[in-house]
């Protein structure tokens, strides 16, 4: 998953919770049926899931990128120790 994609299901998350939010706001509800609780809870879950997911495809990228840069460093390394114990 890259960024891209999670802004974009970030921007939907938001508009659904936004969309909710207002809706709640213009009716003034009090007290809330079983249905708009299931609704809520299940807002709650998905949100925490997005959560999780795009946390553990941010650290992904960003082992990948320090992996790829202890690579070069290592690589280079070598070659410094190459050519000094050739002189």
């Amino acid at each position: 998953m890259q960024l891209p994609e999670i802004r974009d299901e970030h921007e939907r998350f938001i508009a659904d919770l936004a969309r909710y939010t207002n809706e709640g706001a213009i009716q003034k509800v009090m007290k809330r049926t079983d249905q708009e609780m299931k609704y809520l809870y299940n807002m709650a879950l998905t949100g925490l899931q997005l959560i999780s997911k795009w946390t553990n495809s941010i650290l992904e990228l960003y082992v990948i990128r320090r992996i790829s840069k202890i690579s070069q460093v290592v690589f280079h390394l070598k070659i410094l120790l190459e050519t000094s114990s050739s002189c």
